[in-house]
């Protein structure tokens, strides 16, 4: 029987590996070319180990959403340095996941807001307890009933003019239910990678690191997951420790939102932001799912 072929590792798993290194200092000495069941992402060893050291285990995995990114992906194309004639302020669109965002929607949207706008108005939700205008009681008052039909119809959460100055007309700032926000304590961290470990992606992780007498876990967070690379943009250091098995010593969080910094737990010293070599940053970004 022919030997299996190796299978080459992905961009993200070379950047993730790079960027542990680079704080560690240590190199990467194998990586899992999948020629066999279960073997680790990547083994890492120190300066003085030889290249079959088998001591630091990394585990890469992401959290990464194929359709959210190719729904974001059309966010960008759309309204990305993209001003809407006609709109005179500058409003901020929570869209559904999944929504669709080119096309009669985004025609649709447009009329909206500046029908808004000639209304005076500042907003419209479809949350009910945001937007006592249009909602009374838990119910659409009538005379939006259609207003908010359309909303719903393409996708559309909320919006909200954030300014009127010219210089910012027209521009549409997008965001989605699962963007979330970062405080400076940046308490969601330990609760995001606690819920990821109980994952079947998670638990396979932890599985595999078992066999490592130093183990590591690299989480890459989805881009549009902005709690956490808001938290990293501002350097905010989490509180909490996460439920991490004994066996994983190391826990990092990465998002390409942020390329610049790394968070890193670890079992004895706790939460820590590093920062990431520039010549890292400029790595591009994987092409989204289709």
């Amino acid at each position: 029987m022919a030997k299996k072929r190796g299978v080459e590792p992905t961009p993200e798993e070379n950047l993730a590996a790079a960027i542990v290194n680079g704080v560690l200092g240590t190199r990467t000495v194998a990586v899992d070319d999948q020629t066999e069941p279960g073997m680790i992402d990547a083994w890492l060893a120190g300066p003085d180990e030889p290249d079959d050291a088998r001591t630091i285990g990394l585990e890469i995995s992401s959290t990464t959403d194929g359709k959210n990114q190719a729904m974001w992906k059309s966010i960008n194309k759309q309204y990305d340095e993209t001003v809407i004639p006609g709109l005179r302020g500058a409003w901020t669109v929570r869209f559904r996941q999944g929504a669709r965002i080119g096309g009669p929607p985004a025609a649709k949207l447009s009329e909206f807001l500046k029908d808004l706008e000639r209304r005076r108005e500042t907003g419209a939700s479809l949350e009910s307890y945001e937007d006592t205008t249009r909602w009374a009681h838990g119910w659409p008052v009538p005379k939006y009933a259609t207003e908010l039909d359309m909303m719903n119809s393409i996708g559309i959460i909320s919006v909200a003019q954030i300014s009127t100055d010219p210089a910012l007309s027209g521009r549409v700032f997008a965001s989605t239910l699962g963007h979330g926000v970062s405080s400076p304590t940046a308490e969601h961290m330990a609760p995001y990678v606690s819920d990821f470990l109980t994952t079947p992606e998670g638990q396979n992780k932890v599985k595999k690191l078992a066999k490592a007498p130093e183990a590591h876990l690299f989480i890459w967070s989805d881009s549009s997951h902005m709690s956490v690379g808001l938290a990293l943009r501002h350097r905010f250091k989490p509180v909490g420790d996460p439920e991490v098995p004994d066996h994983i010593g190391d826990i990092w969080v990465a998002s390409r939102f942020e390329p610049a910094a790394v968070y890193r737990w670890n079992r004895g010293s706790g939460w820590a932001v590093h920062e990431v070599s520039e010549e890292l940053q400029q790595v591009p970004e994987p092409a989204a799912a289709e």
